[in-house]
């Protein structure tokens, strides 16, 4: 059995606190609704840390994340600066075919990274240097369905599809998964760094942090996942989370969720009659754009 949700929840607050006491003002944060993000805006408030904060929605919609990380910067008296990307077909083909340029073209790496390199450069116009996400922590909790179905597979592990991590999930699969997951860089991590580097910004990825790594070992679903979702982020600043900081209660990614950025990148995307080609669903038009074949 693995260390319990308080014991690693001690582990994350330490590792936050030490990795943002230090920033230099002008710093960023890009925010959402989620614990992830906010446990880290929890981490540079208890350090005294007033970031600017950054969130992104679609132009033709506030998201509930928009809405929540703007009210909790006006709650806290920080800077807000909002990123509306715009959805017309032009953009969204620009921001996929930038982003493919770079060799990331999966349907993961594309729908996330297009938003995220509009907020990168208007954090660089508005002259902050460092920005900070919540990026990586979903890969201790295995929130990927598609990557334990495709471990499954190679193990020979026979049955129905099922959700990436259970209740009876033996130990030695979760922890591979969370390998996998690191070492892979399912959550992007690596490649917004590198895309920061290209207009001027270092990206912090605090999550991706060895001693918080070694902490989860052995954890199973109960031991992270109850009486709350992602318990031990939320044990670790149980003094700010929903007391200063409001959060969402279940995890959703920032690209779909009521932003709707996914669903509508790709019916866009797809429904061009200059990219239409044999392929089912936008993976295949990402590697096309890859291939240089539109």
């Amino acid at each position: 059995m693995g260390a319990s949700a308080g014991y690693i929840g001690e582990i994350i607050r330490r590792r936050l606190i030490q990795q943002t006491k230090d920033c230099e003002s002008p710093v960023g944060i890009a925010l959402s609704g989620g614990v992830d993000s906010c446990s880290i805006l929890a981490a540079m408030c208890f350090n005294g840390v007033r970031p600017v904060v950054f969130s992104y929605t679609p132009d033709s919609h506030e998201s509930t994340d928009f809405k929540m990380a703007r009210e909790c910067a006006g709650d806290l008296g920080l800077e807000f600066v909002p990123v509306y990307f715009p959805m017309s077909t032009a953009q969204l083909e620009a921001g996929a075919r930038e982003v493919v340029s770079y060799g990331y073209k999966t349907k993961l790496e594309v729908e996330c990274l297009v938003p995220m390199m509009h907020v990168l450069r208007v954090a660089a116009r508005v002259g902050v240097h460092c920005l900070y996400t919540g990026d990586q922590a979903d890969g201790f909790f295995i929130n990927n369905n598609w990557m334990a179905r495709n471990f499954d597979r190679a193990q020979g592990i026979p049955g129905p599809l099922r959700r990436a991590v259970s209740k009876d999930d033996d130990p030695w699969r979760i922890d591979k998964l969370r390998d996998i997951y690191w070492n892979e860089d399912r959550s992007c991590s690596g490649a917004l760094q590198f895309l920061g580097g290209t207009v001027g910004v270092s990206v912090q990825v605090p999550y991706r942090d060895e001693a918080i790594r070694e902490a989860f070992k052995g954890s199973l679903w109960t031991d992270i996942n109850e009486p709350r979702i992602k318990e031990p982020i939320r044990l670790a600043f149980k003094d700010i989370l929903n007391v200063r900081i409001p959060t969402r209660p279940l995890p959703v990614n920032l690209h779909k969720g009521d932003s709707l950025f996914a669903e509508t990148m790709g019916r866009k995307l797809m429904g061009a009659e200059h990219l239409r080609g044999p392929w089912a669903t936008t993976t295949g038009l990402y590697s096309a754009m890859a291939r240089g074949s539109i």
